[in-house]
């Protein structure tokens, strides 16, 4: 009975040590609605869990900038971003979009944030840290403004097509070499010509079509001849 009595408290008091972080996790979201802890990084992971991820479909701009101004550090803004960043197919594009504009750009502009900038980290690590897969929707300027030490030469691989156009005319890079320029329409290009091929393909499908139903002239031929000639055009400006 003694040996009972001394085991049961022992292993209550364990217990109730190893619950404690969620206990006081549960009690912020609780009874503490109003004033989230975002300052800790495993309760701003619940809090999307439970608040959040639920209502990303329906999310409102007036929402995500009441949660751009609510205390967040870095590192739990960056949590927030890795959440969004996989729950990134519960949203409509422009729903994603807005997630950019009213929280992401919001909070990495204020003064105290400075853009979340990290001394020794590349463009890279910038990028992915602070915005992931919304990195795409995020104007090339903005890059610029949020860091003044972004090379969008150097996460050329990461950027959309509207952005890579954008590089080649921003003031910033200082005068591209031709070496460079070519570089970056070759990046630029790159899924038009995968497009091209599947194009051909297409149209040697549709000719055949036509040829033996007796047309050999396929209603696609003329929208085929413009967009070679485009791709053809392109590359004689760029130098090779």
């Amino acid at each position: 009975m003694y040996v009972a009595f001394q085991f049961y408290p022992d292993s209550f008091m364990r217990l109730s040590r190893d619950l404690q972080p969620i206990l006081e996790l549960i009690k912020g979201l609780s009874f503490n609605a109003s004033k989230p802890r975002f300052h800790d990084v495993n309760f701003t992971r619940v809090w999307f869990q439970l608040k959040l991820r639920p209502r990303l479909a329906s999310v409102t701009e007036s929402l995500l900038a009441c949660l751009s101004t609510s205390g967040l550090t870095c590192q739990t803004y960056q949590a927030l971003v890795n959440e969004l960043d996989m729950n990134i197919l519960s949203m409509d594009p422009q729903r994603q979009r807005i997630v950019y504009t009213s929280f992401m750009c919001r909070f990495l502009e204020r003064h105290y944030t400075a853009g979340c900038l990290v001394h020794g980290n590349s463009s890279e690590q910038w990028l992915m840290r602070n915005f992931r897969s919304f990195s795409t929707l995020v104007d090339y300027e903005d890059f610029f403004a949020l860091n003044i030490h972004f090379s969008g030469l150097s996460v050329l691989a990461l950027l959309s097509q509207e952005q890579k156009a954008e590089l080649v005319l921003h003031p910033g890079n200082g005068g591209l070499d031709n070496g460079t320029i070519s570089l970056v329409f070759q990046s630029l290009l790159g899924p038009l010509i995968n497009n091209a091929h599947l194009n051909q393909s297409m149209y040697n499908a549709t000719m055949m079509s036509n040829m033996i139903a007796g047309n050999a002239t396929g209603p696609h031929e003329l929208d085929r001849v413009g967009y070679v000639s485009f791709i053809l055009f392109i590359f004689y400006l760029v130098p090779n």
